[in-house]
């Protein structure tokens, strides 16, 4: 059986059971399959042999049922039930437990009570058989939805209440259930909690496809954590070399337009690029630019090959605004933020990020692939930041997670890890699929975490970021 939360698909997955009776309508589906005289009258058949067996029989209101002429009562299932009753006390054996056990006439007999009968007379004749196994597998319901290591399956009826964890596959097992169980299955607070109703007549097997809430797991991705890269990873930086003053086009944030200014020109050389490094001549001399530039070039040379392929200048003035980047493949730094990123050690995300709009946004924003993915994920976003701004941050913002559970799983929570894999995993596989220049870095394996009950971190408060200037 597999079950959906919404909306709730209910398909029962019937295992091989000794001494199985055979029966119309098997098996009868609560809420589904209507009652009928004939389960009535194979229900008596059954009943009286094993009361022979036992050592009487039970005469029955209305010996003969006929469809669509006698009406199913109340009075009938009483009786059945009574006479089960009577068979399991002549043979030594516990009665059965029966669900609405105080019929009243004109109550409504469901598909439930059927079900019950027919398992207590397949285990009046096979004692072995009062007690079954419940098993399944609980995962996200989305393409690609990894399986939910930890997630918390409770059953209650047929006498027990009890909860158990999924193992590292996803996978739970009840034994020795008999009656009407109902079986929940939560993964909180990411997903929906599902809830079905099952008959242990047999050995059963329950499979819940459980629906993501599509709550964002983080405010912005930069600040998952600053240790996803750090000062200490290499940096693919091979020189730096100034190349004197020059007029280039640049960015003046302040007023918010750009202006062609003599810049000092620095060549910095990385293992797969040549930038040029301009910087504002407010700083006043060669030797304060290229003290910038030593700032801020090593920490540039630790993103991924793939994330610098597309960059060709990085602008830096000494202003107090939030750092850029665009898919004209320029870096806006401003060291007034600069400066507090490296205080609290989120410039390498911050880099990384930025990266993403100067390498990878034209190339992959807009593909077919991406949007195939974005539409799998089913509406959830990684960040709200990517949620508010799809079109323009969505790629940006999965980038570093994509990252960070593939190349560096060490260095995150196993929350914020669990929260990265389940809230977006048809974009992480589009990566996979990209054959990205991670270098020098290499992927790591690592086995999903098993849920615990802080999944989620809370999001971080954050300043969101803005879309940086296209030069003219």
């Amino acid at each position: 059986m597999r079950a959906a939360a919404l909306p709730m698909l209910l398909t029962i997955v019937v295992m091989s059971v000794a001494a199985q009776e055979s029966w119309t309508d098997d098996p009868i589906v609560p809420g589904q399959t209507p009652v009928k005289a004939v389960h009535f009258t194979e229900l008596r058949t059954r009943i009286n042999d094993r009361l022979i067996g036992c050592g009487g029989a039970y005469s029955f209101t209305d010996p003969t049922l006929t469809a669509g002429v006698t009406p199913v009562r109340a009075v009938h299932l009483t009786e059945l039930r009574e006479a089960l009753d009577t068979a399991y006390a002549a043979c030594g054996r516990p009665r059965p437990v029966w669900s609405d056990p105080a019929l009243r006439a004109g109550a409504t007999i469901r598909a439930v009570h059927i079900a019950e009968l027919r398992a207590a007379v397949a285990a009046l004749r096979d004692p072995g058989a009062t007690a079954f196994t419940l098993s399944g597998t609980v995962r996200d319901g989305r393409t690609s939805g990894p399986v939910l290591a930890g997630a918390t399956v409770r059953i209650e009826g047929g006498g027990r209440q009890e909860s158990t964890r999924a193992d590292r596959d996803g996978r739970y097992r009840f034994r020795n259930l008999s009656g009407t169980v109902a079986v929940t299955a939560t993964a909180e607070p990411s997903y929906v909690a599902s809830t079905i109703e099952v008959m242990m007549d047999r050995h059963r097997g329950v499979d819940f496809d459980l629906r993501h809430t599509g709550r964002p797991p983080f405010g912005g991705t930069v600040w998952i954590s600053p240790d996803v890269i750090s000062p200490a990873d290499p940096t693919s930086l091979r020189g730096v070399t100034y190349a004197g003053r020059g007029l280039r086009e640049f960015w003046d944030r302040p007023a918010e337009r750009w202006v062609t200014i003599d810049v000092y020109r620095f060549d910095v050389r990385y293992a797969v690029v040549q930038l040029e490094f301009q910087v504002h001549p407010d700083f006043g001399s060669v030797e304060a630019a290229r003290l910038e530039v030593d700032t801020y070039a090593p920490v540039l040379g630790r993103l991924p090959a793939a994330l610098l392929a597309g960059a060709r200048e990085v602008e830096i003035t000494a202003v107090d605004e939030v750092l850029q980047g665009n898919e004209a493949g320029i870096f806006h730094v401003y060291t007034g933020a600069g400066e507090e990123l490296i205080r609290n050690g989120f410039l390498e995300e911050v880099f990384f990020h930025e990266g993403a709009h100067a390498s990878l946004d034209r190339v992959h924003r807009d593909a077919a692939g991406w949007r195939t993915a974005q539409q799998q994920d089913d509406g959830v976003f990684i960040s709200t930041y990517a949620r508010d701004h799809p079109q323009r941050e969505d790629v940006a913002e999965s980038i570093l997670p994509y990252f960070a559970v593939r190349y560096r799983p060490e260095r995150l929570t196993d929350a914020d890890r669990l929260a990265i894999l389940t809230a977006i995993p048809n974009r992480l596989a589009y990566f996979d699929e990209q054959g990205l220049d991670m270098s020098p870095y290499t992927a790591t394996a690592s086995f999903a975490p098993v849920l615990g009950p802080s999944s989620l971190q809370p999001q971080r408060i954050w300043r969101a970021f803005e879309a940086a200037p296209t030069p003219p």
